[in-house]
């Protein structure tokens, strides 16, 4: 007997020959059982648990005016800093108490933004000893157009000095779009920005390409020290690693290039790899994963965008995204990604990267492991919404300093998202294999067979393949559309919530469809079936055995289906109508008078 636990990755867990209890934890896992009587989790036992799937979003506030990006400061991990990108306000969110402080830590007056479309202020970093130095950052178009890079010093713990702001760094910008906008210090110490292309569409300056440009970059910079003193411009050094500077060509501070509008970006917490939301062009969004450290790399616009060919022949050495996605696939398509963060908070998810599309409001997760993307995940389908609001226009995420994970709408509101134990959960592949095996799917598509010995076997969430095998199984889809299909042995098989197949195979078996439009087959033997509410089609054919309906309703849109080429007869039998099919079948509708079907309640084919 022994217990096996997976990872957040995929995983292959095998069973010895005793009694055992599998679990694979997040992601796709293939788990098997061997020969014993064996308890599987596609996750772990809370997948037994109702609402474990669940992703809670309760929003902690409202009324703001363009939210688009919000950090804690270091040493003040119970309040939000949230950013204004059309005021030039930076407004300070108590936690604990859900109300926003009437007075602005930072007031930026008109006259020094430029506010119109993607300009703004755009970007908010605190310098990783704020808690003593009282220094922060941002990111903001100028009156002129063009990104600063601005410190400002704290003046007491709800207010920042608005006289002490100065210079750090400025790109000319030669349009009015695709100012990139994110800053974020790394585990180095160092600052990094986020710049786009310069804007118009397709790069018409080939600015991400041009190492000379700041444009179309990540910038590493340092801002503990000066090495341009004459520069009231430049208040930076050069750090020691950056791939360009030290007489290489190309721009001292560029630490990676070919990008076209990395709106949001973020380090891992617990790995320190850059993670990058990349806005595309017209055809496919892109993310971004730089291992920690790893500087000089090519990210391919405007060669490419996304995984596909945008302009000109892409040359070698081009680092591709792990995860790009097109403008249409239902669930898996948007028109502008924002990135977000790899969740290290309460509940589950834990390591998978969380981020979203503003456009679609889609919200997705993916893990990453083996050298690339894993399991791409929506789940909208999973949120719990509390407080009011609606999860859309998603500008970006913050995580708070115990680490809770925040989603922002430019629309004004920000929830908190906190998965519950199995909310991270992938597609399994399950196996009981030899004996008694009790086997849950859990969330997502799930592959489950219970193959040899009487199995119980659940699908859990979402629409899975449920197998029961040998011998006499109790099998249920649960919600989700499902295959449900008990193979050998005298099995009870139910589809659950969702539109369903549910089909007996050999042997005396009990059917149920569930709720939702099903297809329900006793196949060989004496079968009972229910189909549950919604309307169901009761397949039979020839050589099938004896199926007793026992709900036909036609009021509901109930039909008997026949297979091609089958011949039958219909007849009044005491109570019961009872179609006979040439070859041996019989469906029996219990209580329904012939008299009463009409339409085309059987059909063949």
């Amino acid at each position: 007997m022994a217990e096996i636990n997976g990872t957040s990755a995929r995983d292959t867990i095998n069973g010895t020959a005793g009694a055992d209890t599998l679990s694979g934890r997040d992601g796709s896992d293939s788990v098997f059982g061997g020969a014993g009587g064996d308890t599987i989790y596609g996750h772990s036992t809370a997948d037994t648990e109702a609402g474990s799937q669940i992703i809670d979003a309760l929003r902690v506030a409202s009324g703001l005016s363009g939210p688009l990006f919000a950090a804690s400061p270091p040493g003040d991990p119970d309040r939000l800093f949230v950013v204004e990108q059309h005021t030039g306000r930076i407004r300070i969110l108590d936690l604990n108490t859900g109300q926003l402080n009437g007075d602005h830590f930072l007031d930026l007056p008109d006259s020094s933004l430029a506010t119109g479309g993607e300009q703004g202020l755009l970007g908010l970093a605190f310098h990783p000893n704020y808690a003593s130095n009282g220094l922060f950052y941002v990111n903001l178009t100028n009156q002129a157009g063009d990104t600063e890079v601005r410190e400002y010093r704290r003046a007491d713990a709800n207010h920042a000095d608005a006289a002490s702001g100065r210079a750090i760094l400025g790109i000319d910008q030669p349009f009015d779009n695709h100012n990139g906008g994110w800053m974020g210090f790394g585990p180095d110490g160092m600052l990094y920005i986020a710049s786009g292309d310069g804007g118009s569409g397709g790069d018409p300056q080939n600015n991400a390409q041009n190492l000379n440009s700041l444009l179309g970059k990540i910038l590493r910079i340092d801002v503990n020290s000066d090495a341009f003193p004459g520069d009231a411009a430049r208040n930076y050094a050069i750090p020691t690693g950056n791939p360009f500077a030290g007489g290489v060509a190309g721009a001292d501070e560029v630490w990676l290039y070919g990008l076209r509008n990395p709106w949001r970006a973020s380090f891992d917490s617990a790995t320190g790899d850059l993670w990058i939301g990349d806005v595309g062009q017209g055809a496919r969004e892109e993310i971004d994963r730089i291992a920690a450290g790893q500087g000089g790399l090519n990210l391919g616009w405007k060669f490419k965008e996304g995984l596909q060919t945008f302009s000109g022949a892409p040359p070698a050495g081009l680092t591709d995204p792990i995860l790009d996605y097109d403008r249409s696939t239902p669930l898996y398509s948007g028109v502008s990604v924002t990135g977000g963060y790899v969740y290290h908070g309460p509940g589950g998810a834990q390591g998978l990267y969380v981020f979203g599309d503003f456009g679609s409001g889609a919200l997705w997760t993916v893990g990453y492991g083996n050298g690339q993307a894993q399991d791409f995940l929506n789940r909208n389908g999973q949120l719990s919404i509390s407080g009011g609001g609606d999860i859309d226009q998603i500008a970006s995420f913050a995580v708070d300093g115990t680490g809770r994970l925040y989603l922002i709408g430019l629309d004004g509101d920000i929830h908190r998202l906190t998965p519950r134990a199995t909310a991270g959960d992938a597609s399994d592949y399950l196996r009981g294999e030899d004996g008694d095996d009790r086997i849950f799917g859990g969330l997502a598509f799930d592959d489950v067979h219970g193959n040899q010995g009487d199995d119980t076997v659940s699908g859990g969430l979402g629409g899975d393949w449920v197998v029961g095998g040998k011998d006499n199984d109790s099998l249920s889809g649960d919600e989700g559309d499902d295959v449900v299909f008990g193979n050998l042995g005298a099995d009870a098989a139910d589809g659950g919530v969702g539109d369903d197949v549910v089909r007996g195979g050999q042997g005396d078996d009990l059917l149920r469809g569930g709720d939702g439009a099903d297809f329900v087959s006793g196949d060989l033997g004496s079968d009972t079936v229910t189909g549950g509410a919604g309307a169901d089609i009761f397949n039979s054919f020839g050589d099938a055995g004896l199926d007793r309906v026992t709900d036909f309703n036609r009021s509901e849109g109930d039909r008997v289906r026949l297979d091609a080429g089958s011949t039958y007869t219909v007849s009044q039998q005491g109570a019961d109508t009872v179609v006979a099919v040439t070859g041996g079948a019989t469906v029996v509708l219990v209580g329904v008078q012939m008299s009463a079907l009409t339409g085309d309640w059987i059909f063949v084919g």
